[in-house]
């Protein structure tokens, strides 16, 4: 279109109406047509998190992140399992932050019990998390290491300056047990169990003089340790003690290590992928603790990832080490609750059945499905300081108490949470009343879609998804878009709550906040005070539907006697107008 159209005459025009307003065109035409769009996440939800965009999706039932949801009971999506808390500070402080080991025994009558050693601290539980039966001072000096069940008794260590000691006595309830001191003033940073000429042998990694040194013994009781063979650089001291596939695993700082107690006292380093300096700062002097293992695999925790080790192999298998996962484009912790750029540090594992638990620092606890190479398919944030009266620095922990197995966590305020597991470790039992807390939330998040369509404009018309088990209005559930990575989502309808079924909304008004170019559709779920028996709602699926825009082009000549009894400022503030609305002009007309 275009040239020098001079003046115009009535029949060479006819009327049409943009935006209410009514023009004389010369012509009119469509440039495109709106397209209906649609994304469905109908698979279930089974393939875990971790893509930031669904052009990387390995498989189609996998969301970009889900926090305090339960992803792994499928078909469903659901709010994780509750938990019960108790404050471990009393009779001692205890933080999180540094490591922490937990063991179940029982007292002669045969009841059970739940020790938690932190710092210079053991702490006696009843099995329900309800009790604080006793709390065990072993000195200011002392450091609980990893113990270990060793000829009926389990030994703990108690760092460099305070003599080992062993649960010789398990009293009922809070009457006082007995400890027993390693004879000679034997002193261990963590313990260990090995074998050697078919004879078991507890291992100690650290003592008083060489916190490096790793030897062993034939007996607890009266143990004949001495030999002190060194593991790498004599300033950075033996952090966790781990067997894994028969081998003994040695943690330090700057890498794990192997050590051979058949072998002369050998110890080779798995990996120099690592800081060989290690950080030992203030904060940092327990890196590698609470690492763990599980069957042939090891699983060593530090700064720079969780590194699985089989054999002399390590490689990392947290959510960092997928190059598709980025929270860089959210420039936030909200809403994914993770840093920009870094995890960290990752400070404990704890794994049951196939399922793995993990804490970092900045987020909380991470969990997911053991594949069958030991690298780990991350079902998301089990627990994390959204929507939760919990801080994100913790320690976990799994204890098989009386056949019922139960996950720990410590935070670094010093609560202690419990939650209850299925037979298998994973969080999919089907308990009544046993997912979703009082008053706590939880989000899951789709991986960015731009429906195929990446340049063009869209609008949400409605969002959809099943509910199921929706019986009071304790829980409440919104549909919800992050547009264009967006920090705070538009809501999508009405919230869902009290009943169940197929589910709809719309924006609260059409043509108002709903635009975008690519989104991340999402759902979130809250609690009140959870009183009804069988509470459990969860979403089998749901979806998003968007159109992109019908664009037309019309030219409008701008002349007095064709847009009759109106100004030229007015058509040209009116023309104005529409070219903010992506309406182009050529010479001597508008379009």
């Amino acid at each position: 279109m275009g040239g020098d159209f001079g003046t115009f005459k009535k029949k060479d025009t006819f009327q049409v109406s943009i935006n209410a307003v009514p023009y004389e065109v010369l012509s009119w035409e469509t440039i495109s047509t709106a397209q209906k769009l649609e994304r469905r996440y109908d698979k279930g939800f089974i393939g875990g998190v971790g893509p930031f965009s669904e052009a990387v999706q390995s498989r189609p039932d996998q969301l970009h992140m889900a926090i305090n949801m339960d992803t792994s009971s499928f078909p469903y999506l659901r709010l994780v399992p509750q938990r019960k808390s108790i404050d471990a500070t009393t009779g001692g402080s205890v933080d999180g932050t540094n490591p922490t080991y937990w063991f179940a025994e029982q007292d002669t009558n045969g009841k059970v019990y739940v020790y938690m050693l932190n710092g210079r601290y053991a702490k006696k539980l009843s099995i329900n998390n309800a009790t604080l039966h006793s709390t065990k001072d072993f000195g200011a000096n002392a450091v609980c290491g990893r113990p270990v069940l060793f000829e009926g008794d389990w030994c703990i260590p108690l760092g460099a300056s305070v003599t080992a000691t062993r649960l010789t006595t398990i009293a009922i309830d809070a009457n006082v047990d007995s400890y027993t001191a390693f004879t000679g003033g034997e002193k261990a940073l963590h313990f260990g169990i090995g074998m050697q000429e078919g004879i078991a042998q507890i291992i100690r990694g650290g003592n008083d003089s060489a916190q490096n040194a790793v030897d062993i013994s034939a007996s607890a009781s009266s143990p004949s340790f001495g030999d002190d063979f060194e593991v790498g650089d004599s300033s950075l001291p033996i952090t966790d003690v781990i067997t894994v596939g028969g081998r003994t695993m040695i943690c330090k700082a700057d890498a794990p290590w192997y050590f051979s107690i058949d072998g002369g006292g050998n110890a080779y380093q798995i990996t120099e992928l690592l800081d060989q300096e290690g950080d030992i700062s203030t904060g940092n002097q327990f890196i590698g603790s609470n690492s763990g293992a599980h069957g042939p695999y090891g699983y060593y925790m530090h700064p720079s990832g969780i590194w699985r080790i089989l054999g002399d192999n390590a490689v990392p298998i947290d959510m960092l080490s997928e190059p598709t996962f980025s929270t860089l484009a959210w420039n936030t912790t909200t809403p994914t609750q993770v840093g920009e750029t870094y995890f960290g540090p990752w400070r404990s594992v704890a794994t049951y059945g196939r399922w793995l638990y993990a804490s970092e620092e900045t987020a909380g606890v991470w969990y997911g499905y053991i594949n069958n190479d030991g690298s780990v398919r991350w079902h998301g944030l089990l627990v994390s300081a959204r929507g939760t009266s919990m801080t994100a620095k913790c320690r976990v922990g799994i204890v098989n108490v009386g056949g019922t197995v139960m996950l720990y966590i410590l935070d670094s305020a010093g609560l202690l949470l419990q939650m209850e597991l299925a037979t298998d470790g994973s969080i999919r039992h089907g308990k009544a009343n046993s997912h979703g807390g009082d008053n706590e939330e939880g989000i899951a998040i789709a991986p960015q879609t731009d429906f195929g369509e990446p340049e063009k404009l869209k609008q949400v018309r409605m969002m959809w998804c099943y509910v199921d088990n929706m019986i009071s209005a304790n829980f409440t559930i919104n549909m919800v878009v992050f547009r264009d990575r967006a920090l705070t989502p538009i809501k999508i309808g009405d919230s869902i709550t009290g009943t169940g079924g197929k589910k709809e909304g719309t924006p609260p008004v059409i043509g108002t906040s709903d635009s975008f170019y690519s989104c991340f559709p999402a759902l979130e779920y809250s609690t009140g005070a959870i009183t009804e028996a069988n509470e459990d709602p969860r979403i089998s699926q749901f979806g998003i539907r968007c159109v992109t825009p019908t664009i037309y082009r019309a030219t409008i000549p701008i002349d007095s006697r064709s847009q009759k009894g109106r100004s030229s400022v007015f058509d040209a503030l009116k023309v104005a107008e529409l070219e903010e609305r992506h309406v182009r002009h050529h010479r001597g007309d508008r379009q």
